[in-house]
């Protein structure tokens, strides 16, 4: 209940004897309401003055100021002959300090000298949303500078109760478990225990999910749209009719739908627009002398040819919760009153309390039953029913409970008082299927009274003014379950989404389904765990992934949810290539090249010295000698295996650099380098010892396959029993250049 005004502080008085812990967090809660609080009296006994000096608690509280920067007076400089008293007492000696005096002055003086650690807090909310739905993410971030110290924490609240402390910066509060309704954030640093500064509050909304079961429905208004719980059927209803609508059909839709009447031919225009931020806005006009409704059913559907209503069951709950607010643009101070129908037609309308105590209503007196209309109205007696007319730029939370409440006898054209019956028995409480809002002028129409001297019940005209509701609750929901009508199985495509294995393009997946259902993704034909979050087809092994999806209507409890649909995801191997190691030719003008790879792939020239004309020999295979050698530089080489749609092929590039060109002879190979037998049927004896420098040999077959390898040997023995009869290739590399040899194996 805070003071209203500016410049506005709060005493606090405490004696740590007689107060402690509660009248900290007293102190603690006027904190985080933003208010300014100044220690004008304390002492360290009793709150009388006397008893004992309590050392331990004093220190408390001098910890507690201290830490919330709180400054304080201590009572008292006085020689009274009591505990409180800083001075002894009768003395006139300053320097006779009492165990109090002498506890106070030691705390001051320990201040002598110490620097202050100050700051600041400030809060943003990420996207400066102050608005979120349940199980949003909310981030909250907290600018803080600090001077003479540094920041050991910063601790984030709600109203008083702490959410969470970060310990580095970025100070962010990241959550998304906060409950729907209004929320006010502080954060707070602090070097070690001690607080440097609190921020400002920000406070922001959660939006909680809307529904509709058989026992209740809540409406937050959370969306543009008409708050309905689709189901997958078909409703069929045009205006009050079911004509043309097969005797099969069934509903597709129960929810909160709220009546509209922009008809231009008539004078009463009420207009709905969903804010989607919590509120519904109608902007309602009325004639003189006129009782129009505004109000919510929870939808209509034809089965058998007949057209029926949604029903809910406020048997054991028909309380009515609403927020309502007219903004200080409105002109008119508006009365607004609820009223129940049933099934039948049957409108409760009137508190229990017009029953006066010998049990019946006063027949005589016209102008006392009105008083007890349920709702916003001017004429309510305070003492009865505590819900005034809604003037501009006022807010009202209403909330009754309609057991309280009487049935009307002839409802579409009542005579009050005598329409009145003393008990609601005729009311079905488990078939309610309405909820009517009668918007009024609080002023009548020529006067106050009519010709008899009675109220006129002719309320004046009004134009262009604006109810504002948010927060509706009705019954309790979450006791009974949702309506439901199965949901057919999603459209999915029938041809296998198609991705390469490892592909970083991959999307979520994609079905279609009905408007206002949500799409559940499972891993498995039945049972299983699902998600409203599509998945993203995992491409890192190659393979065929099934998913399925089925749908849902949100929040339904128990589920409601239909058939599942099935879509394959193929992940095709992607190919691989390799074109080897980086080469230095010290003696051109040929050079072996060997790719490996998923398949045999092709070389081919990616680079080379203007002048240079380069050849492959063989033309094809993972294994060639590219031939052309003979300008010095670099030459880059290319190996591409092809791959399988959707892939592309791989390919894989390998640096050679020529340093010396030297033509090679066979004469030169032939007397430097020693191979034999050839034919060959066992042991094949190479002799490199003549070779100066590295050297390097490897025996592939005629598909480029690499065989043996050897690496700066100067004789090397190659065992060929266990090879095929046929030709191979030996290929040596040395500083002077390559020799490639066919031999033959018997």
């Amino acid at each position: 209940n805070p003071v209203i005004g500016t410049n506005i502080a709060y005493t606090l008085h405490y004696y740590a004897n007689s107060h402690k812990a509660s009248l900290r967090q007293k102190c603690t809660n006027a904190l985080n309401k933003g208010v300014a609080i100044f220690a004008t009296e304390y002492g360290t006994c009793d709150a009388d003055g006397n008893g004992q000096v309590n050392a331990a608690e004093s220190q408390t509280w001098w910890d507690y100021l201290e830490t919330n920067k709180i400054s304080s007076c201590n009572w008292a400089i006085a020689n009274k002959n009591e505990t409180s008293s800083a001075i002894t007492g009768g003395s006139n000696n300053l320097a006779s300090l009492t165990t109090s005096g002498t506890l106070v002055k030691n705390y001051i003086k320990g201040k002598c000298g110490l620097t202050s650690v100050t700051g600041s807090v400030t809060l943003t909310v990420a996207g400066n949303k102050l608005q979120f739905n349940a199980g949003e993410s909310i981030a909250i971030t907290s600018a803080t500078t600090v001077a003479n110290g540094t920041i050991s924490k910063v601790v984030f609240y709600d109203g008083t109760t702490e959410l969470t402390s970060v310990t580095a910066s970025p100070y962010t509060l990241t959550t998304s478990t906060l409950t729907s309704g209004g929320h006010n954030i502080t954060a707070k640093s602090f070097t070690g225990t001690t607080l440097i500064a609190v921020s400002p509050v920000v406070s922001i909304s959660v939006v909680g999910t809307s529904n509709v079961s058989t026992t209740g429905i809540t409406d937050q208004f959370e969306t543009v749209d008409q708050f309905s719980e689709l189901t997958g059927g078909v409703i069929g209803v045009s205006g009050n009719s079911c004509a043309g609508v097969a005797t099969t059909a069934i509903a597709s839709a129960a929810g909160v739908y709220w009546f509209e009447d922009t008809n231009p031919a008539t004078a009463f225009k009420s207009k709905a627009t969903r804010l989607g931020n919590g509120k519904l806005q109608y902007v309602v006009s009325q004639a003189a002398g006129e009782y129009n409704v505004l109000g919510f059913n929870f939808g209509v559907y034809c089965q058998a040819g007949v057209l029926k209503k949604y029903t809910l069951d406020l048997t054991n709950n028909a309380v009515m919760k609403l927020t309502i607010n007219a903004p200080l643009t409105n002109t008119t101070t508006l009365d607004v009153k609820f009223q129940l129908k049933d099934a039948d037609g049957t409108v409760i309308a009137i508190n229990k309390k017009v029953i006066r105590t010998d049990g019946t209503i006063d027949l005589t007196d016209k102008s006392l039953w009105y008083q007890y209309e349920i709702g916003l109205s001017k004429n309510h007696l305070d003492a009865l029913i505590d819900f005034p007319a809604l003037a501009p730029n006022k807010t009202t939370v209403f909330e009754f409970d309609f057991k309280n409440a009487l049935s009307v006898k002839n409802p579409n054209s009542p005579d009050f008082p005598s329409a009145i019956n003393l008990n609601n028995t005729d009311f079905d409480f488990s078939k309610v299927a309405e909820v009517i809002i009668i918007p009024l002028n609080v002023l009548d129409n020529n006067g106050a009274l009519d010709s008899n001297g009675k109220p006129s019940y002719a309320p004046k005209a009004f134009n262009e003014q604006t109810i504002i509701f948010s927060g509706l609750s009705l019954g309790n929901a979450a006791a009974g379950v949702d309506f439901c009508i199965t949901p057919p199985a999603p459209k999915t495509t029938t041809v296998a989404v198609p991705y390469c294995q490892n592909a970083a393009d991959a999307k979520e997946l994609t079905a279609t389904g009905v408007d206002g259902l949500d799409l559940k993704w499972y891993t498995t034909a039945t049972d299983g765990v699902g998600s409203t979050v599509a998945p993203i087809p995992a491409t890192a092994v190659a393979g065929t992934l099934k998913y399925y999806a089925s749908q849902v209507v949100p929040n339904a409890v128990p589920a409601c949810e239909g058939p599942r649909s099935e879509q394959d995801v193929t992940i095709t191997e992607a190919p691989t290539a390799n074109a080897g190691t980086e080469q230095t030719s010290a003696n051109g003008p040929t050079i072996s090249l060997t790719g490996t790879g998923s398949a045999i792939g092709t070389w081919a020239v990616v680079t080379k010295p203007t002048t240079a004309t380069v050849t492959f020999t063989p033309t094809t295979g993972a294994s060639v000698t590219a031939n052309g050698l003979s300008v010095l530089g670099d030459y880059v080489f290319s190996y591409s295996v092809a791959g399988t749609s959707p892939c592309k092929a791989r390919t894989s590039n390998v640096n050679v650099k020529v340093t010396t060109v030297t033509s090679i002879t066979d004469e030169f190979l032939k007397s430097n380098i020693d191979m034999y037998p050839n034919p060959v049927s066992d042991l094949l004896y190479i002799n490199l010892s003549k070779v100066d420098g590295n050297k390097s040999l490897k025996l592939v077959d005629m598909f480029g396959k690499v065989l043996f390898e050897s690496s700066n040997s100067e004789n090397v023995t190659i065992p060929v029993n266990n090879l095929s009869t046929g030709m191979y290739i030996v290929q040596v590399q040395t500083a002077s250049g390559m020799l490639s040899k066919t031999i033959m194996k018997k």
